[in-house]
């Protein structure tokens, strides 16, 4: 389990991961994931025990989050099977606010690492052309694309992570730069990790639409 920084009322926290842009990293790497809402300070365990290789490639084995309503903490051991880590869960109110973030470990072999995210369900503003060109062909080609009425929202990190600005309101009271890397100090289990996504106040848009991240 994690402690977990103060979140915004109504808003659901997810350390979310997706592959790396870089073509040259290292295929393995070891993530932890976790889901909040409210003023959460640690996170119930997801699952078991870590996951790891094809758990959760795709929508239609996405680990499910029973209840974004209180908090959660998953850690997936990602190598080259899949391209992204999915989740989903439901919606539980109109005009959810949602926050995604990625996190990796402080080592020299994940400095060039950067990662995006996105978002899919009901409701949501339609994919850019550009956007799409974007997406990993296993992600553009999974089935969830097919459900109707569903759009997306597509978050990239910067390239630039020498400082703490792509930081938004939640974690950038709780980051500081380190080592030239934005830096976050966990102190429930004394880790630190560099913040390479942040992305505050996604709004989800319908009450009981099944939305998916990955």
């Amino acid at each position: 389990r994690q402690a977990a920084p103060r979140s915004p009322s109504g808003a659901v926290v997810v350390f979310a991961f997706a592959m790396p842009r870089a073509a040259m990293l290292r295929c393995r790497l070891a993530l932890a994931a976790s889901v909040c809402v409210g003023l959460v300070h640690a996170h119930r365990a997801l699952i078991r025990s870590s996951s790891c290789d094809g758990d959760f490639g795709s929508s239609a084995t996405a680990l499910a989050v029973p209840d974004p309503s209180i908090s959660w903490a998953f850690q997936h051991y990602m190598d080259c099977t899949h391209r992204a880590v999915w989740m989903n869960f439901t919606s539980p109110a109109d005009n959810f606010t949602f926050y995604i973030g990625v996190g990796t470990p402080p080592m020299p072999r994940f400095a060039d690492l950067r990662a995006d995210a996105i978002i899919i369900g009901p409701g949501l503003p339609p994919l850019s052309d550009a956007d799409k060109a974007l997406l990993p062909v296993e992600v553009s080609n999974d089935a969830v694309w097919s459900t109707a009425g569903i759009g997306a929202v597509l978050i990239r990190g910067p390239a630039n992570q020498s400082t703490c600005a792509h930081m938004g309101r939640v974690m950038k009271n709780e980051s500081t730069v380190k080592n030239g890397r934005c830096d976050f100090y966990e102190p429930y289990g004394q880790t630190n990790s560099w913040r390479i996504l942040d992305a505050d106040d996604n709004i989800i848009p319908q009450n009981g639409g099944a939305y998916y991240v990955a």
